[in-house]
């Protein structure tokens, strides 16, 4: 997350927060798929305090069964809307 700040020339510069559980990925090759699942909880999120809950799951780490849920996800999207399958 970031928090745009005015600097002394009246400009603004963007400072970066590091926000507590954010899921880790074991490996960098499963990446696109970490980021992806990562949105889709964001999206599926009812709680506007998406920050506070977060940081309760500290240490958090995406198991085969959820990232396969956002591969079957895109697979069935891709398979759908672009080839039209």
């Amino acid at each position: 997350m970031f928090k745009r700040e005015r600097n002394k020339k009246g400009g603004s510069s963007v400072q970066w927060k590091n926000m507590a559980g954010i899921p880790s990925q074991p490996n960098d090759k499963q990446c696109g798929y970490f980021v992806m699942r990562y949105m889709r909880d964001i999206i599926h999120d009812t709680n506007l305090s998406f920050a506070d809950k977060w940081a309760r799951r500290a240490n958090h780490v995406y198991g085969q069964v959820e990232i396969d849920e956002v591969r079957n996800e895109l697979t069935s999207y891709v398979l759908k809307n672009i080839l039209k399958l």
